[in-house]
């Protein structure tokens, strides 16, 4: 049986926000589970419509760092594949985001 609760509010937390005009959003989630990472990766446009997405996984495991930035560089490799050069690539990593925005 499942049992679905309701976060609780956290005042300090980010919202989603949509791109600037002319560029696509590509959210990226890394899940670790049964020795496996698991991978969505979803672009949407200024509007907020939803433009495609996909999942991928990866085995073994990962370290949670080295998961993350695979994800990343698998959306990096698909949004590349589909000929996309206006993208702005958002992750829940705050230890890969830091550490690829390091000057």
């Amino acid at each position: 049986m499942w049992n679905v609760v309701a976060p609780q509010p956290q005042p300090d937390l980010a919202k989603w926000a949509s791109p600037p005009l002319e560029k696509l959003k590509c959210n990226v989630n890394v899940a670790f589970m049964n020795n496996k990472v698991g991978i969505s990766i979803c672009l949407s446009d200024h509007h907020e419509n939803f433009i495609k997405a996909k999942t991928t996984r990866h085995a073994p495991v990962l370290f949670v760092k080295e998961g993350e930035l695979y994800g990343l560089l698998q959306a990096i490799k698909w949004t590349s594949k589909l000929g996309l050069n206006n993208v702005i690539f958002e992750l829940d990593a705050k230890l890969v985001v830091d550490s690829f925005n390091k000057p």
